[in-house]
């Protein structure tokens, strides 16, 4: 049995059904025929190699950590808006964040100097990006609590103040490692709940596309091949008759 019908039988099982997370082999089984389906199989798995994304995403601050903040603020979240903008993490043409823009009424500066009574600072999420290897950077800021919730805000930056990353927005509660972690207890505003995060702006990662045409060409190449093979060569050949 060769690569070809190990891999085939993984996906489909003795009996045609579908047994293992190789998911929608076997419609494309049944769609291509054995054949089609074997030449075509090294872009099945091309494409499945990116269909999942793994993330390196910074872990979350310590209460200690948090605490080394330039500016720290306690107020009520008073108004979120999201916008889409160029990527400041990732500045290539192409990588998308969300921009949420949280505005704070502010009770009390803990630490720091600020004179407003009011502040609108800017948090992201990852919206979409070129390449697989820009995907693999930080998602953004977590958790975005609910508009009427009071926060305590850790902010860090020269030119503009921001919440530190990822989890600079915390419960005004909040005062040990436990509670400062993002955990589900922190209901998020419904204004960020729902975004998308981690998609290609291409549809596939720019990594993919020499691989596709590449494992195109092979099976192509396999099926000619394989073609030729099963027809065999046929000679002519020509009968001369003497009259």
């Amino acid at each position: 049995m060769n690569i070809f019908s190990g891999f085939t039988r993984c996906a489909l099982g003795n009996s045609g059904r579908q047994r293992t997370p190789l998911i929608g082999l076997s419609w494309l089984f049944k769609l291509f025929g054995e054949r089609k389906f074997r030449a075509c199989l090294p872009v099945f798995v091309c494409l499945a190699s990116f269909s999942v994304v793994a993330r390196a995403d910074i872990a979350p601050k310590s209460f200690a950590a948090l605490n080394e903040a330039k500016t720290i603020i306690v107020g009520t979240i008073k108004e979120i808006r999201v916008e889409i903008e160029r990527s400041t993490v990732e500045p290539g043409f192409g990588n998308r964040d969300w921009a949420i823009y949280v505005t704070i009424l502010i009770d009390e500066v803990e630490k720091g100097s600020f004179e407003s009574s009011e502040i609108e600072v800017r948090c992201f999420r990852n919206s979409s990006r070129r390449s697989a290897i820009e995907n693999l950077s930080m998602v953004g800021h977590s958790p975005i609590p609910k508009v009427g919730t009071k926060v305590r805000v850790y902010l860090e930056g020269l030119d503009e103040l921001r919440p530190m990353l990822p989890n600079g927005i915390t419960l005004s509660t909040a005062n040990d490692d436990s509670s400062v972690w993002p955990k589900p207890g922190v209901e998020e505003a419904v204004e960020v709940s729902g975004l998308g995060t981690g998609r290609y702006t291409y549809f596939l990662p720019l990594e993919m596309y020499p691989v596709l045409l590449v494992s195109l060409l092979v099976g192509f190449g396999i099926l000619r091949f394989s073609r030729n093979r099963t027809n065999g060569y046929k000679p002519v050949i020509t009968v001369i008759s003497r009259s």
